[in-house]
């Protein structure tokens, strides 16, 4: 049960993002302007939380391996990290929103 949870949470996050972190420069610099939701602000910052989830996936699956003491400490600090940077994009991304959503003539 745990395993196979786990297992779709790795496969489905991570091809999820990485789509994500491809797709989007792909499209941005193939099409240029013809997608102009692309030129706001908040596009950088779900690239951004892409990055992040992915770096928490994979701390995530390693926190099994380390039997020393200080790269346990260590992964402990990454993960704790990773997700003040995962929370605090959500945070921006509803700013940049609720920004774009109120001023209708400001752009980004």
């Amino acid at each position: 049960g745990v395993v196979i949870n786990q297992s779709i949470i790795f496969i489905i996050g991570g091809l999820g993002n990485f789509l994500t972190l491809l797709a989007i420069p792909y499209v941005r610099l193939k099409y240029g302007t013809q997608f102009s939701i692309l030129q706001l602000n908040s596009v950088v910052l779900i690239l951004h939380l892409s990055l992040a989830d992915l770096l928490y996936l994979l701390v995530y699956f390693m926190r099994q391996g380390p039997e020393d003491e200080r790269l346990c400490y260590f992964l402990g600090l990454f993960r704790n990290l990773v997700a003040y940077v995962d929370f605090t994009t959500i945070a921006m991304i509803s700013c940049c929103v609720a920004r774009h959503n109120l001023c209708g003539q400001c752009e980004g």
